[in-house]
């Protein structure tokens, strides 16, 4: 089943993982075939997310999704909160009625590794523990990335703007941080999981 991990987080929020096996003509039962995204391979993952919205929540109104000035996807007038993520043959999201999220999800290889200065300040590069380079590195970037969806409105740096208290990764757990904005600092907590392929980070407005 292409659905390979459901997770209930409360009664009004639920995360859904989707393994993509299917070409683009399943999806456009269900999701409109118009979309701005050309490229295959990103317009099949871009319909397989919002396909996963209506197994979360079915009856989810695709149709009505529109996208901020940041490119932030979202629904006027609707009680749907809600993130979207994909990477190579994977897909997740995040549905709540009560909570803004956000929500990321990579593939774990030496991408993070190769850009970990345009993303991590000096104190996390420090905190870096060298038996977990490769799935640490793109875990930082996953609860970045999260956060940074989670926000919605743009206008921030990873590297200077979303700062990440040190951490042990394991194979699931939690991450603690704050968002600098101006002379203001948000704390934020995020939820993970940490697995041999991937990594999905997760944070909700409490």
């Amino acid at each position: 089943m292409p659905l390979i991990r459901a997770i209930q987080i409360d009664a009004d929020t639920k995360i859904g993982i989707w393994r993509i096996a299917e070409a683009a003509d399943y999806f456009n039962q269900v999701i409109p075939p118009e979309t701005p995204v050309q490229h295959p391979r990103k317009r099949l993952q871009h319909l397989a997310a919002r396909h996963l919205l209506t197994v979360l929540a079915p009856g989810f109104p695709v149709h009505d999704i529109r996208l901020g000035n940041a490119g932030k996807p979202y629904l006027p007038g609707h009680a749907f909160h809600f993130s979207l993520s994909h990477s190579g043959d994977m897909a997740a999201a995040i549905v709540s009625t009560g909570h803004r999220a956000g929500i990321d999800l990579e593939h774990i290889d030496d991408r993070a590794w190769r850009v970990r200065h345009r993303f991590l300040n000096a104190a996390e590069l420090e905190a870096c523990p060298g038996d977990h380079g490769r799935a640490y590195l793109t875990l930082c970037w996953c609860a970045k990335e999260a956060v940074y969806k989670w926000h919605g409105d743009g206008g921030i740096s990873f590297r200077e703007h979303i700062r990440l208290r040190p951490f042990m990764p394991g194979p699931a757990g939690q991450i603690s941080g704050y968002l600098e904005q101006g002379a203001s600092s948000c704390p934020f907590r995020l939820h993970y999981l940490l697995e041999d392929t991937f990594a999905l980070a997760w944070t909700m407005t409490p």
